[in-house]
This record gives structure tokens, C-alpha cells and sequence, in this order.
């Protein structure tokens, strides 16, 4: 018969799980699973900041910027204290009267980030971190909806993906609106999971 002492390496993996080697490891592998996970997300983030760093670095040292969208110059005319106006080629009455008929969203995001830094330059960093917080998204709901494989698949897609970054030095909603997107389908999604647990659990009771 063989005997371990109290508090040993064997005696406590015999006492874990009901006394079962093979339960411990197996109680084990989630955690595991999660901290790989976990490491291969930040990894694929990081690549995908790097990528977008040096690009957006390109970008402005050549010049490449397009910031004379419609939304913008509303934000400048605020930033002018002309109010919530632009001029339409003289199409719709006074441009200098408040008149714009944008949706206000980003067009103040892009009022207060030009009053705070003072710089056209500092919605392209925005745009550069809305991307990143894209591809974790993208990473969360192909996980939600698919697979583990299927995830890790679309993070790394997203990484390379030129449209998720080749348009951050232009003063375009478009990350704004693809994050809004990708939030609002993730709260679904987390949704739906809570209400399917809840039926499941009520179905269990009766």
C-alpha cells in the first residue's frame, strides 16, 4: 500500500476531484484554453496596432489625408462658432445659419477630438483605435456565433484586411459606424445566449 504524506504533490492530486488524476486535468483545461486565447488575441491585436501605426506614419508622411468631408466641415463651422451649419454649393439657403442636416454623432465626436488636440491628425488616431477595438469584436462574435478556429480565422483576416484600415486619414464615420455595428451585434448576441440560458434553466424546472 502506498501512502503520501499530508499536503504532498501525489496527495493532492489524488484528493482533487474526487480523487481522479484525469478529473484534475480536465477541470484544468478551460483555464488553459482561456489564457491561450487570451495570448493569441492580444498577439493578433498587437500585430494589427503595429500594421496600422506604421501605415497611418506613411500615410501622413506623404501627405495622403482627405479631411474635407461634409461631416468635418460641419464640425469646423462649430469649431467657428457658426453653429451646426455648411454650405451645400448655395443649394439649400444660408450657409452661415445652423442647417446641417447630418447625423450629429460624428460630427461632434469629430468637433470635441479637433477642440481637445487641436489637429485634423488626431481623428486618424481615432479611426486607428477604432479599428484595433474592431478586430476584437470581429474576434468575439465569430467565437459567439462559430468556432474557436473560425475566430482566431477572422481576427487574423481582420489584421490584413486593407479596407479595415486604409481609410484612418480620412474624416469618414466609417469606423465609427463599423464599431457602433459591431457592439450593437454583440449585445444582441450576448443577449440571445442570456435568454436561451434562461429558457433552458426554466425548462430544467418544470
Amino acid at each position: 500500500m502506498v501512502s503520501s504524506a499530508p499536503g504532498s504533490a501525489a496527495s493532492r492530486i489524488v484528493s482533487s476531484s474526487n480523487g481522479s488524476p484525469t478529473s484534475a486535468l480536465m477541470a484544468d483545461r478551460p483555464r488553459r484554453a482561456f489564457a491561450g486565447d487570451l495570448r493569441f488575441v492580444l498577439l493578433g491585436l498587437a500585430a494589427g496596432a503595429l500594421i496600422r501605426i506604421a501605415f497611418l506614419a506613411l500615410m501622413l508622411s506623404r501627405g495622403w489625408t482627405h479631411y474635407d468631408v461634409d461631416e468635418v466641415r460641419v464640425a469646423h463651422a462649430l469649431l467657428d462658432g457658426r453653429g451646426y451649419s455648411f454650405d451645400y454649393f448655395g443649394l439649400f439657403g444660408n450657409a452661415l445659419v445652423p442647417g446641417a442636416f447630418f447625423p450629429p454623432l460624428y460630427v461632434y465626436d469629430a468637433y470635441w477630438i479637433m477642440r481637445l488636440f487641436g489637429s485634423e491628425t488626431a481623428l486618424a488616431v481615432q479611426n486607428l483605435v477604432f479599428s484595433v477595438a474592431i478586430l476584437a469584436l470581429v474576434y468575439l462574435i465569430a467565437h459567439r456565433v462559430f468556432n474557436r478556429t473560425a475566430a482566431r480565422a477572422a481576427l487574423w483576416v481582420g489584421v490584413v484586411y486593407l479596407p479595415f484600415f486604409s481609410r484612418m486619414t480620412h474624416g469618414s464615420p466609417v469606423y465609427l459606424k463599423m464599431l457602433l455595428m459591431c457592439l450593437a451585434l454583440w449585445s444582441l448576441l450576448q443577449t440571445w445566449v442570456a435568454q436561451q440560458a434562461d429558457d433552458m434553466d426554466e425548462d430544467e424546472e418544470c
